[in-house]
């Protein structure tokens, strides 16, 4: 995909997915609104549309802008963003946009490969930018610019601009690598180090610097001497032309280094000696130091502010480690107290924070020096230090050169970071800490390939941490153990000492400094004062164990293993086998490494190695052998017999076993002349116990399509003989999940004793039901073409006396049911429980059953509020559970049959609607609630209606009784009387009915948790249970009977609740 043009400018092509050049849709429009857009901006600013004009002409006269041959559906967007430099004119830049979607919702972005990450650590660049004696800085003129696409690839990157209103608007092709396109810094990247692999021998230095010492388009380099480094200078130059890329913006410590035509960089880099920024980092090249400008602005203290504060504190090699930290350990507390963003910080807080802020502006005093690596070394040492307080945790990290005059240590990087909210105790804060210097030492190699590090040394003042680090890992908790691992993975060769406290220089990185505190510790930027001495005379005892670390030590107990040596290894993978093909292939695989080790240690070529897909010998034998080995376990006493020519036991007798030349014992039975195959008509002998038996079943089963047992006893004796096989196909078919899933039903338990509220006198709709049902077609009018709306009715029932009362409902409304359960609380009273199930239940079409089940799920806060006012319980039944709630769902099928018996398909008005629920209401509160009894004495079944009005709804109207001569208090007297009679009859008369179950009278066994189940998913009667998904039972809800039925199930998804009639149980493995 890469190429070059005869001037040595490569060529590239865009990377698609898998190499597919994606078919976009079109976005003219939405580029030509954007385009107008811009054009109004222009007219409103002349100085940014004079700034983007120039920007795209300069585009044209490179050639990198040319109008475009046809038209291409997908097209970029552009905008402009300006630039405001410190000192001088604003600057531009458009930026084309790759990330419009089409109508279809994609973008060019989507569909390149942004490449793996080339560019190398920004930390690391600057570290070797700082072993150079002389510094070398410049960039890559417009890098991406100057890389030619591949002409194909081009109609992907079009715009669309014109330079005045009066033209019409053209659309462009841009022909060079466009910023903002996802594999540009990629495309950009390889290309330069394609251009070393194609001719970076002739340029050693100037390669080495492409590799190392680059960061996307900037180049921090440098040499030991001023002679090197203009040798360098145009090797960076000659190797970059040979690709078409050119070199600006150069600087260096010595003048003499830059390009002699380029005065006027002389001037800027040396002579005012102004300082420029480096990859974020501002740079003196006269004084040859690093420095740091500080915004000076006065805003108050808040979290923000001092958010913004770390944030545009730029450090990214931590020379500035315990003023950062300060900072970040002062946002922590204003985390920890819940301060809002803007809100004024707690006094505590505040003034620490207020003295930082005060004091940053002298961090501009700090000077760093930039080489820290003297030319003439002899040996150079990275030396660590380690610390943790409460507040945190930090690690720095010095590099030490010994030279032929002396030793130096100049700091090198360092890391800090605030404790963790989980608490963490001091000893596993300086674990962490340990860590921490870890990493920062790993990603500090390698320093540069010609700096050679002879020793890597650290320091920590925890003898808990000393201890942790020199013991094996698998002898540490989990937690100890990981961190340890890690530090030995991140720098294996380093050595681990102590050191005290006031010697440690990490120690004031891990509680913090103000900036006139920081610029007055020396020990900061050059370490302890002993690193100055041979490394023969440092202080590198190590210190007695702390107590504290025994506790992270894990605890070992003596455990006895046993082990039966006599037992054949295949047998014990027959025994663990699920399946016969597993334990065929493991046998196989097993097989084959014994014997490729052999032909390994006799030294034969692989081509004589078993390798490859196994062979149809490889598995015959393999089985084989596994039979083998059943039969010299379980038919050891047959053999031994056999072998000496005497009868076998009884149990074969008739088989007329005997011993193959194989070695194999095979029935021989009667058919010696019959014309069938030998294995056929003697057939391997398999006892029925043992395992291979079993997975032999199995096999044959599912190789036969899950057939029965005859089809499956076929195939079997084909090749094998299992004694007495018909209870051992049985039960491995019975034990087949997915046959049972076709056979199994779920189990009904046995009826529950029917509850306190259907066998408690007491008023009528005390304790009641309710269900909603509908919808029902309802006309708005009588007119011909009225318009006709859905209608629904709620049903309560009374748990006692079996009486209904029906309300209209409008609306699957909240409101509308609590309307109807005003109504029915103003008519029969007020009730202290109601029951209902949970919606899921519901028979008819799917869109009726989520009208209602909505409807349920929807209502519930404002029915739960209205309910609680009033101080009325209501009880759920479990969902999918009809037969909880059978008292109002055989009334509800009640209703339904006169409904459908008195309108037919006919669509009444809303008042005959509820007129014909009021009169079926009035025959359901009519019907006797026991048989009619042939006694002359009995003239009357007691009725719902007699708790209601004394007499069944559809009785003919009485005598007026008002002129008997009875005073008002007997009548009172008898109307009391009357009442407590109908309770006696019902006691005596219908309670006694409910005594005996008239189903569900078996008693199976309770579910149990941890049981694994299938359940099913909607509820419905007509879902197979072969569909019916794997749960675990995790609760059991068993009644006051004791018997379970609503169990709580386990799935992969959430935990679903379900009555054990739509439960199945596994059969035991």
């Amino acid at each position: 995909t890469v190429s070059r043009e005869e001037s040595g400018r490569y060529v590239v092509r865009l990377p698609f997915h898998d190499g597919l050049v994606p078919k976009l849709g079109s976005t003219h429009s939405l580029a030509l609104n954007r385009l107008f857009k811009l054009e109004k901006r222009f007219d409103k600013d002349t100085k940014f549309a004079h700034l983007y004009k120039e920007n795209l002409r300069s585009y044209i006269d490179q050639g990198h802008l040319v109008p475009a041959k046809g038209s291409s559906p997908y097209i970029m967007t552009h905008h402009g963003v300006m630039k405001y430099p410190e000192n001088g004119d604003p600057k531009m830049r458009v930026v084309f946009s790759p990330a419009e979607r089409d109508p279809n919702g994609h973008t060019l972005n989507e569909y390149l490969l942004p490449g793996p990450k080339l560019q190398g650590d920004i930390g690391q660049i600057i570290s070797r930018f700082r072993l150079h004696k002389v510094a070398l800085t410049c960039d890559i003129k417009q890098m991406y610019r100057e890389i030619s696409l591949h002409p194909v690839d081009r109609r992907f990157q079009r715009i669309l601009f014109r330079f005045s209103p009066n033209d019409p608007v053209q659309e462009w092709e841009l022909t060079r690598v466009t910023f903002g396109i996802a594999s540009a810094p990629y495309l950009a990247l390889r290309t330069l180090r394609q251009l070393v692999q194609d001719e970076g021998s002739r340029y050693p230095l100037g390669s080495r610097a492409i590799i190392y010492e680059s960061y996307i388009d900037d180049f921090l380099t440098g040499a030991s001497s001023v002679q090197e480094a203009r040798q360098l200078r145009d090797d960076l130059q000659s190797l970059l032309a040979l690709g078409g890329f050119h070199l600006d913006k150069w600087a260096s410590s010595h003048v003499e280094v830059l390009p002699e035509q380029n005065s006027t960089l002389k001037e800027i880099g040396c002579l005012d000696s102004p300082s420029l920024k480096v990859l974020g980092l501002w740079w003196d090249p006269v004084l040859d130091q690093f420095k740091y400008r500080i915004d000076s602005s006065n805003e108050p203290l808040t979290k923000r502010s001092l958010l913004s504060r770390v944030a545009r504190t730029y450090d990214i090699n931590g020379f500035l480690g315990p003023v950062i930290f300060l900072m970040k350990s002062l946002l922590q507390k204003l985390w920890l107290a819940r301060v809002d963003w803007d809100q004024p910080p707690p006094n505590d807080i505040s003034e620490q924070g207020k003295s930082v802020l005060q004091e940053l502006p002298l961090l501009e005093e700090l000077s760093i020096p930039r080489c820290i690596l003297d030319p003439g070394w002899t040996s150079v040492q990275l030396v660590g230090f380690s610390d943790a307080s409460t507040l945190g945790m930090a690690a720095v990290l010095y590099l030490r050169a010994e030279t032929s005059t002396g030793v130096t240590c100049h700091l090198l990087k360092s890391k800090t970071r605030v404790a963790p909210l989980k608490t963490w105790t001091v000893p596993r804060l300086e674990l962490g800490a340990a860590v921490l210097l870890s990493r920062l030492i790993q990603s500090s190699l390698p320093l540069n390939p010609s700096v050679v590090v002879s020793r890597i040394v650290c320091f920590t003042d925890s003898s808990c941490t000393l201890a942790w680090i020199h013991t094996p890992p698998h002898k540490l908790k989990t937690f100890v153990s990981n961190r340890v691992v890690q530090i030995s993975e991140n720098c294996p060769d380093a050595n681990w000492f102590h050191i005290s406290t006031h010697d440690n220089p990490a120690d004031s990185a891990s509680r913090g400094l103000l900036p006139s505190e920081f610029l007055a510790d020396r020990l900061w930027w050059h370490g302890p004062s002993f690193l100055l001495d041979p490394i023969d005379l440092w202080p590198m005892n190590i210190p007695p164990e702390s107590s504290k670390a025994d506790d992270e030590i894990k605890s070992v107990q003596p455990v006895l293993v046993s082990q039966d040596l006599e037992q054949n290894r295949f047998s014990c993978l027959i025994d663990r086998s699920s399946s016969l093909d597993k334990a065929v292939r493991t046998c196989v695989f097993i097989i084959r490494f014994l014997f490729n080790l052999k032909m390994k240690c006799l030294k034969q070529p692989q081509a004589s190695w078993l390798l490859g897909p196994i062979s149809a010998s490889e598995y015959r034998e393999a089985k084989l052998h596994l039979v083998e080995v059943t039969q010299h376990e379980q038919l050891k006493s047959e053999i031994a017999l056999l072998k000496k020519g005497e009868p076998c036991s009884k149990k074969y007798r008739a088989l007329s076993p005997f011993i193959d030349p194989l070695g194999f014992v095979r029935v021989g039975g009667r058919l010696t002349h019959a014309p069938i195959p030998f294995k056929t008509k003697h057939p391997l002998l398999i006892p029925k116990s043992c395992q291979l038996a079993a997975l032999i079943c199995d096999f044959y089963h599912k190789f036969s399509g899950h057939g029965g047992p005859r089809l499956v006893l076929y195939l079997i004796q084909r090749e094998y003989w299992i004694p007495s096989p018909r209870s051992l196909l049985r039960r491995r078919l019975f034990l087949c999940l997915r046959c049972y899933k076709f056979v199994a039903k779920p189990q009904q338990p046995e009826m529950a004793s029917l509850p306190p509220s259907r066998v408690t006198p007491g008023r009528a709709f005390l304790e009641s039901g309710v269900d909603v049902a509908g919808p029902f077609s309802i006309r708005n009018s009588n007119l011909r073409n009225a318009r006709i709306e859905k209608m629904y009715f709620a049903l309560y029932v009374c748990m006692a006396t079996k009486a209904v009362h029906i309300e209209v409902l409008s609306s699957l409304s909240t409101e509308a049911f609590l309307a109807s359960l005003d109504r029915f609380v103003s008519r029969r009273g007020l009730p202290i429980r109601l029951y209902s199930d949970q919606g899921r239940n519901f028979r008819g079409a799917a869109r009726e059953i989520s009208e209602i089940t909505k409807f349920l799920k929807n209502t519930g806060q404002g029915v739960h509020h209205y309910l609680a006012r009033r101080e009325i319980e209501w009880v759920f039944q479990p969902p999918y559970s009809p037969n909880f709630g059978g008292l109002w769902e055989r009334a509800i099928r009640s209703v339904k049959f006169h409904l459908n018996r008195v309108i037919g398909s006919h669509n009444l008005t809303l008042e005959e609607f509820m007129t014909i629920l009021t009169r079926i209401e009035g025959i359901l509160n009519s019907r006797p609630l026991n048989d009619i009894s042939t006694s002359p004495q009995e003239f009357e079944a007691l009725t719902p209606g007699h708790f209601l009005i004394q007499a069944p709804l559809l009785a003919l109207p009485e005598l007026d009784l008002l002129d008997a001569p009875q005073n008002r208090l007997s009548r009172w007297q008898l109307l009391r009387h009357m009442t407590q009679s109908f309770w006696n009859r019902w006691v005596r008369e219908y309670l006694q009915t409910q005594m005996q179950r008239p189903k569900w009278h078996k008693t199976i066994p309770n579910l149990k948790e941890g049981d694994l189940v299938l359940y099913s998913p909607t509820g419905l009667p007509s879902s197979p249970v072969c569909d019916w998904p794997l749960g675990r039972v995790t609760q059991i809800l068993p009644g006051t009977d004791g018997t379970v039925r609503v169990v709580r199930i386990h799935t992969p998804h959430k935990v679903v609740m379900r009555p054990t009639n739509k439960v199945v149980i596994l059969p035991s493995q």
